[in-house]
């Protein structure tokens, strides 16, 4: 049986966590370096935690092999920091209009992730917000993997293979709200569907010739149409 493979950002796609992930961060590059730093300035948009974090320790002056011997101590600290501030502020996740109503429908369908977050940090936001069960653990490509989000696409096709016992995809979707998942998706000869709900404004995406593009998911019968059946 072949079936279409669907991949979903988290941030700026399905939610918004507010700043949480940001805080979080500050917090653990405090606690590990010994003095506090501001990620004010740092543009998250479609990219990996990996990434972040290497670029802005690198325009410290730190080294690769300094960055990768305490790299894991600052993912494990980040990860406690933001469960904490998560529980704390629940109030604070916003999920976008419709993004429940889409995952429903897709119930059932080949669901996966390609996610700038780490793994855990992932499900922390998805559980969060109620959207948890929507996606089997693990399955996808994830923050910690590669600086380059569009290396997680094999990595996160492998995983969905094996999960849901697929040779071969059909199609397979990115869906996301940044440059970089429309980047991601031609590289790898994926199809993109973009919805303008995160940073990045409509017309810029546009420039990237995503296969698809909204302002948000609010047209669901047209977005199912597209991702099930590829017509309007």
């Amino acid at each position: 049986m072949v079936r279409n493979a669907y991949l979903f950002d988290i941030d700026g796609t399905l939610l918004h966590a507010r700043g949480l992930g940001k805080w979080a961060f500050e917090n653990a590059l405090s606690k590990i370096l010994g003095k506090n730093f501001s990620l004010e300035k740092e543009d998250f948009s479609g990219r990996t935690d990996k990434d972040i974090l290497y670029s802005f320790l690198e325009r410290l002056g730190y080294k690769k092999q300094e960055i990768d011997n305490f790299i894991p101590l600052l993912y494990e600290t980040y990860l406690f920091e933001f469960k904490e501030l998560s529980e704390k502020n629940k109030e604070m996740f916003l999920v976008f209009p419709k993004v429940y109503e889409i995952l429903s429908e897709l119930k059932g369908e080949c669901i996966g992730l390609l996610t700038g977050n780490l793994l855990e940090s992932a499900f922390i936001k998805l559980k969060a917000v109620g959207l948890s069960d929507f996606f089997p653990y693990g399955v996808g490509g994830f923050g910690n993997e590669s600086r380059n989000r569009s290396k997680l696409f094999p990595i996160a096709i492998e995983r969905m293979k094996n999960f849901y016992k697929v040779n071969n995809f059909n199609k397979i979707w990115i869906i996301g709200d940044s440059h970089r998942d429309i980047i991601c998706a031609k590289e790898n000869n994926a199809l993109s569907l973009i919805v303008a709900t995160g940073k990045e404004k409509k017309e810029k995406l546009i420039t990237y010739k995503p296969d698809y593009i909204f302002n948000d998911f609010s047209d669901t019968k047209a977005i199912l149409n597209i991702l099930k059946y590829q017509y309007l």
